[in-house]
């Protein structure tokens, strides 16, 4: 699943790890480059010194030059080293601190000295500079001087203070950016989560609407510009939906009043013609028929009318104490002749001492359309369990019935008005008007109803609830 939230926290996070990780890469290096230089103008130096003191004579080359000017080549600290090679390759001079080893022959120019890294005799990592060049001639022995005799001068140091350095800076720029990313991150985290706070308050607003609450708006005053727009458009898109529900409301209001007389005049007449047949029997059984169709057709009305006045709020609520155990076996009394005929093996199990403070006859109304729904559709030999789970403040009523046609995808359609399993809904007995009316009025009541499959043949549907003084 996309989150926002994610993306964003992801793309930060990764965005300050590559600009700490190539902050501290371009910091190391410039700084390994500068400690370098440091390090190769020092080997410089002591090269050209070297040079100094060396010059031609009548017997060849000399070096007026001792390890004991400089301490680095003092062969007590051996960090210094340096060797002179003639043309030929025979050493001309080495310094003490070599112990008889050699260096690695690798010469530049005077203008560009070659520097490189290497191991030096003594096992340890050093790093050196070569070059060759033509030793000077001083007073008589100038007239010996040769032009062409290039000797080669190897200038090395111990580079290990060097390496501790650059492993210090590196561990410590790898310490920094650790501290830094988690720091970073937990920032991110934090700033993240402040800022998206309203996107979070406008969807737990959201999550809180449905149809019964379509009269909810967002509030705009507050929010930020980038939501503003959306949560407008979004509180249109609710005066819309409203304004439709609503009519859809009226209508069936209307049209279940207009009915309410056709259908009780045409009631009275099969009445009349049922108490009065005459010698047509034909006619009597049609009139019987008619009343039949006639009470159907009053019962959807009634329905229909007590869905309307529940959804707009205009069922009165009269709150009452309830006994629980006697409230619901006498409503259980008119369906047991139905269950037995069945035999449906029905059990109750609830406190004999529960009392709930609520509207009776919406009450009534709502476990009797769950009484009659499982009288009707729990197959033969099932099983019917009533219970009611105290509690407090809360409770809840659970009708549990064995099944043998619906799904999981059937669940969602309990409440729908007029929905049935069979969809040539050639079932007469029932309008699919029940559970939506009793989702209603428990709504008007504050209880909330809803439909679960346990396993595979059991059907059970909750109602919850809470005592009124404890919603006040």
């Amino acid at each position: 699943m996309k989150s926002i939230k994610r993306n964003l926290a992801v793309g930060l996070v990764l965005g300050f790890g590559l600009l700490l990780g190539g902050g501290g890469f371009l910091i190391y290096h410039l700084t390994r480059n500068a400690l370098l230089d440091r390090f190769d103008a020092k080997l410089r130096v002591e090269a050209l010194t070297i040079m100094t003191y060396t010059r031609q004579e009548r017997e060849g080359v000399d070096v007026d030059f001792t390890d004991r000017y400089i301490r680095e080549f003092d062969d007590d600290v051996a960090t210094g080293f340096f060797q002179l090679w003639h043309p030929k390759g025979r050493t001309i001079e080495r310094s003490d601190s070599l112990k008889g080893g050699d260096l690695p022959q690798r010469f530049g120019t005077l203008e560009q000295p070659d520097y490189w890294d290497f191991t030096l005799p003594n096992g340890q990592p050093g790093r050196g500079i070569g070059y060759r060049f033509v030793p000077h001639a001083d007073g008589s022995d100038r007239r010996f001087h040769k032009s062409d005799l290039n000797v080669g001068l190897v200038v090395a140091s111990d580079r290990r203070d060097l390496n501790q350095a650059l492993a210090g800076l590196r561990n410590t720029l790898l310490g920094v950016g650790a501290i830094g990313f988690v720091g970073t991150l937990l920032v991110i985290t934090l700033v993240l989560r402040s800022g998206l706070m309203p996107l979070q308050h406008v969807a737990d607003q959201a999550e809180q609407i449905s149809a019964a609450t379509l009269q909810t708006r967002f509030p705009t005053d507050d929010l930020p510009i980038e939501l503003r727009p959306i949560c407008q458009r979004l509180n249109e898109l609710l005066g819309r939906l409203e304004e439709s529900f609503e009519r859809e409301r009226r209508f069936s209001a209307d049209v279940a009043h207009e009915l309410r007389t056709p259908i009780a005049e045409l009631r009275s007449l099969a009445e009349v013609a049922l108490k009065w047949p005459g010698d047509d029997k034909a006619a009597a059984a049609a009139f019987k028929d008619t009343l039949a169709i006639a009470g159907q057709m009053e019962s959807v009305v009634a329905n229909l009318l007590g869905i309307a006045r529940a959804e707009a709020g205009k069922q009165p609520v009269v709150c009452e104490a309830i006994p629980v155990a006697p409230f619901v076996e006498e409503l259980w009394r008119p369906f047991a002749d139905r269950a037995a005929e069945k035999q449906l093996d029905v059990s109750f199990h609830m406190p004999p001492e529960s009392r709930i403070e609520t509207d009776r006859s919406m009450l009534a109304s709502i476990l009797t359309n769950l009484f009659d729904n499982t009288a009707t559709y729990t197959p033969r030999r099932g099983s019917v369990r009533i219970a009611f789970r105290d509690e407090q403040p809360a409770f809840s009523f659970v009708v549990a019935n064995t099944n043998d046609g619906l799904t999981p995808d059937d669940i969602p359609g309990l409440f729908q008005r007029f929905w049935r399993k069979d969809a040539a809904r050639s079932s007469s007995g029932h309008s699919g008007l029940g559970l939506p009316l009793a989702k209603a009025l428990a709504g008007a009541i504050g209880m909330t109803l809803r439909a679960e499959l346990i396993g595979k043949e059991t059907l059970a549907i909750t109602v919850e609830g809470m005592n009124v003084t404890n919603r006040r």
